[in-house]
């Protein structure tokens, strides 16, 4: 991960997420450099500003909240959520904590089930 970060002048806005901004959301979460996350979107949310029709900054922020919802990352959600500006922001990241939600449940059955 740290080769990564170099390899792109340690700023992961740098990053291409043109196939991958879902997984490198997830796994900055997992590793917790949250602040690495905010350079990413305001970079989509640049790309909106120019092209109303491109949605990578509301598919970002649906990804972010998945991620945090499903690593128990309640308050890094709420804090997100309180920050948003628009209604299509909310729902994104309201969708993103649903299927978050959904996940996390999924992998504690599953693990409890192989305890049985």
């Amino acid at each position: 991960m740290e080769k990564l970060y170099e390899s792109v002048g340690k700023e992961w806005s740098g990053l291409s997420t043109t196939f991958g901004g879902t997984i490198l959301i997830s796994l900055l979460v997992r590793l917790e450099p949250f602040d690495a996350i905010d350079p990413i979107l305001e970079r989509e949310r640049e790309r909106v500003k120019s092209n109303p029709a491109e949605t990578s900054y509301l598919v970002t922020l649906e990804s972010l909240a998945e991620s945090l919802v499903e690593q128990g990352r309640l308050s890094e959600f709420e804090t997100r959520l309180a920050s948003v500006q628009t209604p299509e922001e909310r729902l994104f990241l309201l969708l993103g904590a649903i299927v978050g939600a959904d996940d996390a449940q999924r992998t504690a059955g599953t693990q409890e089930q192989g305890k049985n």
